[in-house]
């Protein structure tokens, strides 16, 4: 068992990152791996198939990715899965106030701007967690 962000002697919690940006992934991952097991899906439809064997703690998404958006995508995620309370986290480089609404609308926990920092990527995280 491992000692981490989820408690003493717990198995870690799972996140889910999903971008289209190989960089973004392995910085994600170096980030996070500590204290979580990072699972990296370099796309929606290589997400969806891992949604098929496992349920993760928090998905960390991407807007812009080649098959479909990140909004695409929680529109697909809450059909084919209404009953999760999978919290989502979009960590894009559309800044925008119109980004940030519609990432609330879509009832996202939370929007990390790119780049980010590791602290600013582990607060978020870790608050979107602690619900």
């Amino acid at each position: 068992m491992d000692k981490n962000a989820s408690g003493i002697g717990q198995k870690k919690k799972i996140i889910m990152a999903v971008d289209d940006s190989t960089e973004t992934l392995l910085l994600i991952s170096i980030i996070l791996r500590d204290d979580f097991d990072v699972r990296l899906c370099n796309g929606s439809n290589v997400a969806f198939s891992m949604l098929e064997r496992y349920k993760p703690d928090l998905i960390l998404l991407d807007v812009e990715m080649p098959e479909m958006n990140g909004f695409e995508f929680m529109e697909k995620f809450k059909k084919k899965y209404p009953y999760s309370d999978v919290p989502v986290i979009f960590v894009t480089s559309h800044r925008t106030e119109d980004a940030v609404t519609l990432a609330a609308r879509a009832g996202a926990k939370g929007y990390v701007g790119k780049p980010f920092t590791s602290d600013i990527l582990r607060s978020k995280v870790f608050e979107a967690l602690k619900d």
